[in-house]
């Protein structure tokens, strides 16, 4: 870990002394070398035979933690527009009062 934190400072460090330089290639590098990490997780999870026997398992669990965020987020945003009102409820009444 101690390695990866301290390459990311570097990094932090050269993008900083480089910074009045146009670096106009680096996004499409930095997808570029995304992709090839991402194929190589891919790779690494499908040579891995207990990884690819409990998928259906995995996919399972996603689902059910995927759901139950969503609901339960949704429950907490209900409840906090309950508690807190609609946006511009306290000056409408305030204007009724006014009247």
């Amino acid at each position: 870990m101690f390695i990866v934190i301290s390459a990311m400072f570097v990094g932090i460090g050269v993008g900083f002394l480089l910074r009045r330089f146009k670096l106009g290639w680096l996004p499409r590098i930095t997808m570029c070398l995304i992709l090839l990490l991402l194929f190589l997780l891919g790779l690494d999870v499908g040579s891995d035979e207990h990884i690819v026997k409990s998928i259906p398992t995995l996919g399972v669990e996603a689902l059910v933690i995927a759901v139950v965020s969503i609901v339960f987020s949704c429950v907490a945003a209900w409840l906090l527009w309950r508690i807190c009102g609609r946006p511009g409820s306290n000056s409408e009444k305030e204007g009724e009062n006014e009247r």
